[in-house]
């Protein structure tokens, strides 16, 4: 089927992707806890409440973000770890307790959020270059990483802001701190362009576009801070209501936010994509409702009749073109479509192949075949039924040309021989003969005719019908059928079935008693024939009645037992 799917990670990238989830969390509550007891409540004060509060929903996101797909995305988990690393060790340089140099070797982590952020949104697009240009950025970050920690001089940056102190870099004189500021700026400008430039067209291929949405805003948001840390007259004056380390603080806050957040959406689209499918599935495997599922991303599933133009439903039922704002995914194979998923308009297509599991396909594929099978069965018990309705017609119309041809033409001869014979002055033996022998075949031209189509079934219904066949039968019989509509080929189906009970072919012995007893429950009818003192006679085609009562979608057995038999026939009360 051409279709993709993910592959379900194995044992150790699940591992991996659980430690990722486990170091993120670790970040996160060193910083936070270590944040609470250096700093404290003079931060608050500093910075507006909404700063505050969208730095918090960005801490939990991440953490959230990274647990939710370390064991199904375990990629994804590791970039939003390496994401924390920028995001939250850069904070630790504003902790007094800390030794200097540990302070200035935190603010280095910096550019690590934009490595973590283009990992992110290339392991989610999955595509097949994307490895090595994750490779590139992550060379640029560590450059621009190494460069601000052997040359960076916090003391000597006039904008400096988490820590001022005086450092002696290893690599000071060979280049000065603005210079590695400019470099360290670049460079992570320049990676964060790389990664956008390689997300972007991933966008319309993209599983599930919010991510895409999250690590571009991310990934601007990202490259306005480090703009903001390379300018150092900006960072001297106010913006506005802001000053720029707040600025600065409240752009990562939300590029963290919109990160986490972004991939949490995601996630819960992806399982909310995977409960629906599973839904489907399940409701093919169990029996099957006609039901319309609104609000869910997969309303139904549809299968294509291989070497057919048309679709049907699980049941077999031919289905037509979705409207009312669905569109459909089509799955095919080298032979053509196989199915197709009715989707709600706001669903992703994407989304949905790719968290068709192994499973599921195997299990709609067998669904396909399945329907296809009914769908062509019902075909044949249509054609079925087409021939049965046929026959009835042609006995109706010969039973009419009985009636209206030779019946008639019997009675106008017996007519003629009776005033012959009253004519006669001596009684003539040969007319006697000849009336009794016309009168004789009269009788037996009604009941054939009766036996080809018994008028009173439709006039009077089935149980009128079957009392007849009662009375004209030699067998002792007795009818209890309840007063129930039931269409008109039900009723023919199951007077043929019990005509056939109750027939014996000449030489043999018929039965000494018959009970024919009809119950119906809700849209069935159920006759049972029980005879005793003889088997179901030889001659009666059973293979034509089961024809008759299986195109109508009836059952029909015969069962053996140790006094005679028993027959039973099953048949819809309405027409289907």
């Amino acid at each position: 089927m051409a279709s993709s799917a993910t592959v379900a990670p194995g044992y150790g990238n699940r591992v991996a992707g659980r430690a990722a989830a486990a170091a993120a969390t670790t970040i996160v509550l060193v910083t936070v806890v270590g944040f609470a007891r250096e700093i404290g409540l003079s931060f608050e004060r500093s910075f507006p409440p909404w700063t505050v509060g969208l730095g918090l929903v960005g801490t939990v996101a991440i953490v959230a973000g990274a647990w939710a797909t370390s064991g199904w995305q375990p990629q994804v988990s590791m970039g939003l770890a390496v994401a924390s690393v920028g995001f939250f060790v850069p904070v630790w340089a504003a902790w007094p307790s800390l030794p200097n140099a540990v302070r200035t070797a935190a603010l280095a982590a910096a550019p690590f959020a934009i490595a973590g952020i283009c990992h992110v949104g290339l392991r989610w697009a999955n595509r097949a270059r994307n490895g090595r240009i994750l490779w590139t950025i992550y060379g640029l970050v560590m450059f621009a990483a190494i460069v601000h920690l052997l040359t960076y001089d916090a003391f000597a940056d006039p904008g400096c802001d988490r820590t001022c102190l005086h450092t002696d870099p290893i690599a000071g004189q060979l280049l000065s701190t603005g210079s590695a500021i400019t470099i360290t700026a670049v460079l992570s400008v320049v990676a964060a362009g790389l990664g956008g430039a390689a997300i972007t067209p991933s966008f319309r291929r993209s599983n599930s576009r919010l991510v895409i949405v999250a690590v571009l805003f991310a990934l601007a948001a990202v490259a306005v801070a480090t703009a903001l840390t390379a300018s150092w007259i900006g960072r001297s004056e106010r913006w506005g209501e802001l000053t720029p380390a707040v600025a600065e603080f409240a752009t990562e806050a939300a590029a963290t936010a919109a990160l986490g957040i972004g991939v949490l959406a995601a996630v819960l689209a992806v399982r909310r994509m995977r409960v629906a499918i599973d839904r489907v599935v399940t409701q093919l495997i169990e029996p099957i409702e006609a039901k319309s599922d609104h609000g869910q991303p997969v309303r139904v599933v549809e299968f294509a009749v291989q070497g057919e133009d048309r679709w049907v439903d699980a049941a077999g039922q031919t289905v037509g073109d979705s409207g009312d704002g669905l569109r459909s995914v089509v799955i095919s194979d080298r032979a053509g479509p196989v199915l197709r998923f009715v989707m709600d308009g706001n669903a992703d297509a994407g989304e949905l192949l790719a968290r068709l599991t192994p499973a599921s396909t195997l299990a709609l594929r067998n669904a396909q075949l399945a329907a296809a099978t009914r769908a062509r069965l019902a075909e044949v018990q249509a054609s079925r039924r087409r021939i049965v309705a046929a026959s009835d017609a042609e006995r109706r119309r010969i039973e009419r040309d009985l009636h209206d041809g030779a019946q008639q033409r019997l009675v106008s001869a017996i007519l003629h021989v009776s005033i012959a014979r009253n004519r006669r002055p001596v009684a003539d033996a040969a007319l006697f003969d000849t009336e009794s022998t016309v009168h004789e075949a009269l009788e037996r031209l009604r009941l054939l005719g009766h036996g080809i189509f018994p008028a009173v079934l439709l006039t009077e219904g089935l149980g009128a019908a079957l009392e007849d066949l009662a009375r004209a039968s030699e067998i002792p019989t007795t009818v209890d059928v309840p007063d129930v509509e039931i269409a008109e080929e039900s009723a023919m189906a199951a007077y043929a079935a019990v005509a056939a009970a109750l027939a014996h072919g000449r030489g043999q012995r018929p039965p000494d008693s018959a009970d024919v007893v009809a119950t119906a429950s809700e849209d069935r009818l159920t006759v049972r024939v029980e005879t005793t003192g003889a088997s179901m006679p030889s001659d009666v085609d059973l293979a034509d009645i089961a024809d008759r009562v299986g195109a109508i979608g009836g059952e029909l057995a015969v069962d053996p037992t140790e006094l005679g038999f028993v027959l039973t026939v099953v048949v819809p009360c309405a027409s289907s």
